[in-house]
């Protein structure tokens, strides 16, 4: 096996995914609604991250040893429409990608989490432009396990907190002209504020703690090689 391989490809991915964020953010405000070959372009470069992505996991894993991927993914999906039912202010919807980054690979989460918004963006197109936060939640949640975040649900809480920052930075552009996300008052600099230091950490922090408490129930009692990032 050639060493430059799996970082070239990691490379790649990561050129492909801020890409694949850059296409819509560019094309905002002045063509909102997005047109056809701006949600085209960012169709393709997702989908390339996740091939890229796909191929790095490989020299890590076999096919069959990717299975948590799937769940991760009905995860993400189940939880998030019952958030939408529920109507609640947060979203919910990366805990699967934080449970396969933490169980699988920083690698692997960002896998689960492009294909999540994938799938998603079938039913509500929106999705596909957050595909890029997905991925960094995915990769910042395998590395951040790898530094004992996953150690107690206190500090998977303070992690994924410290991890809404960025990822709400990241989206703050798509949120405020694509879904008018102002939470309070009546300016898009108060509604980028609110994500950033409030609604983004709260629904990571949520998150986070959701995901260690799938892990400890069940991943990390017959994964033993899990037992250095999680609690005993």
């Amino acid at each position: 096996m050639q060493e430059w391989r799996p970082a070239a490809l990691t490379v790649l991915a990561v050129l492909a995914i801020l890409a694949s964020w850059l296409c819509p953010v560019h094309s905002l405000p002045n063509n909102w609604p997005v047109d056809t070959s701006t949600i085209w372009t960012s169709l393709g470069l997702t989908v390339i991250a996740l091939t890229l992505l796909v191929l790095r996991v490989r020299y890590s894993f076999r096919w069959a040893e990717l299975w948590p991927i799937l769940p991760g993914i009905a995860l993400n999906l189940i939880i998030n429409a019952l958030v939408v039912s529920l109507d609640l202010p947060i979203f919910l919807d990366t805990v699967g990608t934080i449970v396969v980054g933490v169980w699988l690979s920083p690698h692997a989460g960002a896998v689960t989490g492009l294909a999540s918004a994938l799938l998603t963006a079938l039913f509500n197109p929106i999705a596909l432009d957050f595909a890029s936060i997905q991925a960094f939640v995915g990769m910042a949640a395998g590395i951040l396990a790898q530094m004992g975040s996953f150690r107690t649900p206190l500090a998977a809480a303070v992690s994924g907190f410290l991890i809404g920052m960025p990822s709400s930075i990241l989206a703050a552009p798509l949120n405020v002209t694509m879904l008018g996300d102002v939470f309070l008052g009546d300016s898009p600099f108060t509604g980028i504020l609110t994500d950033v230091f409030l609604v983004g950490p709260v629904d990571k922090a949520i998150s986070f703690l959701l995901a260690w408490g799938v892990l400890s129930a069940t991943v990390a009692k017959q994964k033993p090689e899990l037992k250095p990032v999680m609690a005993e």
